[in-house]
């Protein structure tokens, strides 16, 4: 289905022409294609050694994901029948991922295993809008949004991330390929399908999208599209979502009214000031999120200069108007999101990929603007011209070098429990050989936010448990397996009320999991003082004192003398050393 009328393309007279047909299917640009083999060794690198940065990952989407197939995991109060917050259908494709995927590799590997498929999917969709972005836009900013997607540290871990934020960045970048290839209706339906099925919050993201319709292909089909879009996306997650709990119920709904029309009290789990999304854009985003808020300057400007005698010719059918346009979603998202009190990381990512584009359209924009004012000097013009045509790509190096910077330090400084639980995995599997089928208690205290799920406990008999750590709120559950998803879950409150019932004897524990970084409250200091064997150590960043700009970004030579580091610690009770193989 394609709009009956696209986004006119502005000429210096302020006339319109039409588009090229959108039946065509151009390839990528040489620099873009070389970028997108770049992208795919780096997203499947995400893949394997990334750890889990968002606790709500873990326990809201990949362990009932594992309960569901596996038949044990955690469950949080958002997945009690009472509230009905989250859809079991968005985990079912990473579910059967993950089930064909242990078949295969093992119980273990599936979990990289299943990243890796997603990291494959997120490839194939951002080479599919490099792609719409060379049709539209022509191969320059094609191939300059293909590096930036790349390099960005947000990608690398949004890409891989098993969160309604970036599968909601993955829908982004499909919708926006059928957009710029004039394909509305087509476009629509998968925004749709994006907020019912995904993150209803997604749906902000494609406004632009609905008014572009609407204006140009009339308000009554883009509308009928939509309406009979939300029928069909509704009707199947109420037919799946209403069989797990039990009872009828859309999750899309429950979240917006639990948050929008019950005003809840996301405010409990934290609050932070407007400029979050500044700072922690800069971090996942580094130069490309100053530079793509720029566009609505430069693009108009570079509208204005592009045929000023001397400037660079464009492709047929460029428009930096239209591109400030396409890109307007991105900067309303960041607005909304920056005026709510509750904030947090991911939300930025559904617009990870137009702030791309509206980065490599600003550099573009501002390379065209200085070479044409360059183009008139009487002295040095013409060696000005070339420098300045070349902005594109010196803002690419940066980038890039930056993002490495990034990447690099995040690995370094926080991928400990990554390590911790893999080794884990092969001391729980080694302990059941040598002594069968025993319940067995990895105890862990204040870094069960870091826990990287049940894939690297080998089997029900093996128990992720709590010992007392310190004031804290509600912490997640054990699914009960003869509650199953439609029972309800006991002490489970939507408060983040501290549950006393979460916490064992320390006394039952036989490996711990620990970060010292201090004395430890609770139950740490005395479990500390008992016989353990160090498994494996690993170092991690103490942010609280290391400071800017080493702990955010790798320096060789420098950022390790700089930084301050505590150990990460696989610990073993002593008396399980009969157990361990030679």
């Amino acid at each position: 289905l394609c709009c009956c009328t696209v986004m006119p393309k502005p000429k210096a007279d302020g006339s319109v022409k039409k588009a090229p047909d959108a039946g065509e299917r151009p390839s990528l640009p040489g620099g873009a294609g070389v970028a997108i083999w770049v992208l795919l060794m780096l997203r499947l690198v995400g893949a394997s050694v990334t750890t889990i940065a968002d606790c709500d990952e873990t326990f809201n989407y990949w362990e009932p994901m594992h309960f569901v197939f596996f038949g044990y995991g955690f469950q949080t109060w958002e997945y009690s029948p009472e509230h009905a917050l989250r859809s079991y259908l968005f985990l079912l494709p990473h579910g059967m991922t993950a089930w064909l995927s242990a078949k295969v590799v093992g119980h273990t590997a599936a979990f990289v295993a299943t990243r890796s498929v997603q990291a494959l999917v997120a490839t194939g969709l951002e080479a599919f809008f490099v792609r719409s972005i060379a049709k539209r836009f022509g191969a320059g900013v094609a191939c300059t949004t293909a590096w930036l997607l790349a390099v960005s540290p947000g990608m690398f871990v949004a890409a891989v991330a098993f969160l309604p934020s970036s599968v909601a960045m993955l829908t982004v970048c499909a919708v926006w390929g059928l957009w710029l290839r004039e394909r509305c209706y087509s476009a629509i339906s998968i925004g749709i399908a994006a907020g019912v099925l995904v993150w209803p919050f997604a749906w902000l993201m494609f406004v632009p999208l609905g008014l572009h319709a609407m204006a140009f292909c009339g308000p009554v089909r883009p509308v009928v599209v939509a309406v009979i879009s939300v029928a069909v996306f509704a009707t199947l997650s109420v037919s799946v979502d209403s069989k797990f709990y039990g009872r009828i119920v859309l999750p899309a709904f429950e979240i917006f009214r639990y948050n929008v029309l019950n005003k809840g009290s996301s405010e409990l789990y934290g609050v932070e000031p407007w400029y979050f999304y500044v700072m922690n854009g800069f971090l996942n985003l580094t130069f490309c999120l100053p530079v793509a808020a720029a566009l609505p300057i430069f693009g108009p400007l570079a509208n204005f200069v592009g045929h000023v005698p001397g400037a660079r010719d464009k492709e047929p059918g460029f428009g930096y108007l239209s591109l400030v346009w396409y890109c307007s979603a991105a900067f309303l998202w960041f607005a909304f999101f920056s005026s709510i009190p509750h904030k947090e990381e991911r939300f930025l990512a559904p617009a990870y990929p137009v702030l791309m584009l509206a980065a490599a359209g600003a550099a573009h924009a501002g390379s065209d603007v200085l070479s044409s004012f360059c183009a008139v000097l009487p002295l040095f013009g013409k060696i000005l011209v070339v420098l300045t045509r070349r902005i594109p790509a010196i803002f690419v190096v940066v980038v890039a070098l930056l993002s490495a910077s990034r990447i690099n330090a995040v690995r370094l400084g926080y991928g400990a429990p990554l390590a911790i639980y893999n080794q884990l995995s092969v001391e729980l599997a080694q302990l059941k050989e040598a002594r069968g089928a025993t319940p067995t208690h990895v105890c862990i205290g204040a870094e069960w936010h870091r826990y990287m799920t049940s894939f690297h406990l080998p089997d029900s008999d093996c128990h992720l448990s709590y010992i007392r750590f310190g004031p804290t709120g509600a912490l997640p559950a054990e699914f009960n397996a003869t509650l199953g998803t439609q029972g309800i879950p006991p002490n489970m409150n939507d408060r983040n009320l501290e549950e006393l019932s979460r916490y064992v004897d320390p006394k039952v524990c036989d490996f711990l999991v620990d970060l010292v970084i201090d004395d430890g409250q609770g139950d740490f200091p005395a479990l500390r003082r008992e016989e353990w064997d160090v498994v494996l150590e690993e170092s991690f960043l103490d942010a609280s004192k290391s400071k800017f700009p080493w702990r955010a970004f790798h320096v060789p030579g420098l950022s390790r003398q700089r930084n301050h580091y505590v150990p990460y610690r696989l610990l073993r009770r002593t008396s399980l050393r009969k157990f361990q193989k030679q």
